[in-house]
């Protein structure tokens, strides 16, 4: 479904009352904003104004007041339809970082922590919320090579490098060139087939360019008294 088709989805399943149906739309029309954005817009400053026209910042508060009302049926296992519905991505955290929404990003970090109580996610997933929770905390966190990491989450492991690099305020000049090779390498090698996270890009679905490093920048500028041209 396209993203306005997913939008209409999500306001028809409001006005009805179907709640679990507006998350689960509302949650797809994200994530198809973020790929959107990374695949047709040459930069992140166009993107920007794609997230303003889409009303990015009042749909991910939406999400939040949905995943919100329904906690306690997640917590207590009698919501299965929510958890089987949804999934708030850790990188709905990073398009929070984009669009200056930190505090909001914050809250989705809490909400998910809740929610894996009694709940389970990726394991990669849970790697990336755990960087990100130490990086809204100004801690660090080292990243971890697993036996058998799948490629795109080298490339995570690389960002979580740049978060602690900022954390640190240390100089970032060799882990930005590490990052910029990888974006290179896994964006234009259509051997690179490997399912990845759409904000991450691949050869057969480039992105023109790196929504992580920019929300991670983005966010130090902000807090961590980051300058970087």
């Amino acid at each position: 479904m396209s993203l306005n088709g997913l939008l209409i989805s999500a306001d028809n399943h409001r006005s009805n009352g179907n709640f679990v149906d507006e998350l689960f739309a509302l949650n797809s029309a994200l994530i198809n904003t973020i790929s959107s954005s990374v695949r047709d817009f040459d930069s992140f400053t166009q993107a920007i104004e794609y997230y303003a026209e889409w009303k990015v910042s009042d749909r991910i508060d939406r999400l939040v007041e949905l995943f919100e009302s329904r906690m306690p049926g997640i917590l207590d296992g009698t919501d299965k339809a929510t958890v089987g519905n949804s999934n708030v991505h850790p990188t709905l955290v990073c398009l929070c970082w984009l669009i200056e929404q930190d505090d909001l990003g914050r809250h989705l970090i809490n909400l998910t922590f809740s929610y894996l109580e009694n709940n389970r996610m990726a394991p990669a997933d849970e790697r990336i919320l755990n960087v990100v929770d130490a990086y809204t905390k100004g801690e660090v966190l080292e990243p971890v090579f697993l036996p058998r990491m799948k490629k795109f989450e080298k490339s995570h492991v690389l960002y979580a490098e740049l978060m602690n690099v900022c954390v640190q305020k240390a100089d970032p000049t060799k882990i930005l060139e590490t990052i910029k090779k990888d974006f290179k390498k896994r964006n234009t090698d259509v051997k690179y087939t490997e399912p990845a996270p759409l904000a991450l890009g691949m050869g057969l679905a480039p992105a023109k360019w790196d929504f992580w490093k920019e929300g991670i920048l983005a966010y130090a500028r902000r807090h961590n008294d980051y300058q970087n041209k």
